[in-house]
């Protein structure tokens, strides 16, 4: 029995019994340099490929072929598979938040994202609150950290102990004294009430406090306390003139004052300690007739 070409490698029905019949493939060799690309499109289109769209199908509705990875026929609309539609569609409710079960994760992921900011926002505020703790004072003033010529008074006291004389202190073709480049600065009136202990620093420290004895400013009453009650009279004696200084009632100092004044042994501590009650007796009244 002959058969077309074209009809190499498929089945027919055989003319006399009506049976089925395979067409044996034409071997490479058969087949000329005109036929070869029309043969590679028949062996294509018989492994269940379109030519120039990929693996397809063929719809169950209306019996089309079309590209397997469309979800649904691009003739008629009928879902390649209702499994796949089902889930496609479910997917598309959770994404959408249409069903409970979306609404739920979207509500979840949104308390999260809540949680989240406010422990930032309470970590942050926490922090500030630190911060202003170790730089303000106990009358709620905060502490300004001073520089003079880009050092600290604490940085210029550490030269002072090492004996060291930094190169800023040249000016004008001469050395300058340490004293006269530190300047006011209250935050650091601890650091010089522990320097007038030091053998290295205590001239230094005696310089910068004669500065704040005759100027105009608010030392931190806690600072003066510590002075107060420190074991070396002289430094009591220079916390005592700074009370001077306070511009609000400070109470609490009153009896360190007079116990020191007791106690003292020179007569310029028992006359700063006096002087310093008296300042308080006085912003005392003043608070009370205001």
């Amino acid at each position: 029995m002959k058969v077309r070409d074209e009809l190499a490698g498929k089945k027919v029905r055989c003319k006399q019994c009506k049976s089925p019949v395979g067409v044996p493939s034409r071997r490479k060799s058969e087949v000329t340099d005109e036929e070869l690309p029309f043969a590679l499109f028949s062996k294509l289109e018989n492994q269940g490929q379109l030519i120039g769209q990929g693996p397809h199908v063929t719809c169950r509705n209306c019996g089309e072929a079309f590209a397997s990875d469309n979800l649904d026929c691009t003739f008629c609309g009928t879902p390649v598979n209702l499994e796949k539609d089902d889930k496609r569609r479910s997917q598309e409710k959770i994404n959408s938040g249409d069903s409970p079960k979306g609404s739920s994760s979207v509500v979840v992921g949104q308390i999260v994202t809540g949680l989240t900011v406010c422990a930032f926002v309470g970590v942050m505020v926490m922090g500030g609150l630190l911060i202003k703790k170790q730089l303000s004072g106990g009358d709620g003033t905060t502490r300004v950290q001073k520089e003079f010529l880009g050092k600290t008074t604490e940085v210029w006291f550490n030269h002072q102990r090492k004996g060291e004389r930094p190169e800023k202190l040249w000016r004008d073709n001469r050395w300058m004294p340490m004293h006269q480049v530190v300047g006011l600065d209250w935050a650091a009136v601890p650091l010089l009430l522990d320097a007038l202990t030091e053998r290295q620093t205590h001239d230094l420290a005696t310089y910068v406090l004669v500065k704040y004895e005759r100027t105009m400013g608010t030392p931190f009453v806690e600072d003066l306390e510590a002075g107060l009650k420190h074991s070396d009279e002289e430094v009591r004696m220079w916390a005592a003139k700074l009370v001077t200084k306070l511009e609000r009632p400070a109470p609490e100092l009153i009896p360190l004052l007079e116990g020191g004044g007791e106690s003292a042994k020179d007569e310029k501590t028992g006359a700063a300690m006096v002087a310093a009650v008296k300042h308080l007796q006085s912003s005392g009244e003043t608070e009370t007739k205001k």
